[in-house]
């Protein structure tokens, strides 16, 4: 064999393990499936399309989704959650809804920030005191990124079951157009998965 074919065969199966390598480092991320949003700890699948930007909100079109950790805890989101069953439509708070995905129970609503009012629990009447919790819409879009521009959103708090910590999925987008309800929507929502710790 001559030199020049040992150099050649010898450059080809260096340039393979360079591609090899370089694909195992993550640099061709974009030819596999999916995008993984995480927060501390949980995280959401989204599809292939989405491109996380440097303050971690996902974007694929008119769509940015952001997935935060919550400092809340279930006893101190209880009274808003029920204000939102009871009283969120006459609000601005549309397609209120619970329910489980795996070990998570979740609730979630639609808004539009701009016709948001504020939403009041029961009062209770404990013998001459009468009590009562009242929540301003900046309850729910201090999360936004930028709130004046936000058509439309769609908020999902998720709490852990085992550990009780929350975790809020926040979709949202700058044209009414868009429907936070599609499938590839839905399919976001429910590929929440907890973070191994």
């Amino acid at each position: 064999m001559d030199f020049k074919k040992i150099l050649v065969i010898s450059v080809i199966v260096l340039a393979v393990f360079s591609c090899l390598s370089v694909a195992s480092a993550g640099w061709f991320d974009f030819l596999s499936g999916d995008v993984t949003l995480e927060s501390q700890y949980s995280s959401v699948t989204l599809p292939k399309n989405f491109t996380v930007n440097d303050n971690g909100t996902a974007v694929a079109g008119d769509i940015k989704i952001q997935i935060v950790n919550s400092k809340d805890t279930p006893e101190t989101l209880k009274p808003f959650r029920e204000a939102l069953a009871t009283k969120g439509n006459a609000s601005g708070y549309m397609d209120y809804k619970n329910g489980t995905i795996g070990n998570f129970s979740y609730y979630e609503f639609t808004a539009n920030p701009k016709e948001l009012k504020n939403i009041s629990t029961d009062k209770v009447t404990t013998g001459a005191e009468t009590t009562w919790m009242e929540f301003p819409p900046q309850v729910v879009t201090v999360l936004l990124d930028d709130v004046n521009s936000v058509q439309k959103f769609r908020e999902v708090d998720y709490i852990n079951s085992k550990d009780n910590t929350i975790t809020t999925l926040l979709i949202s987008t700058n044209n009414s157009n868009v429907d936070l309800h599609s499938a590839d929507i839905d399919n976001i929502v429910n590929s929440i998965a907890e973070i191994k710790k």
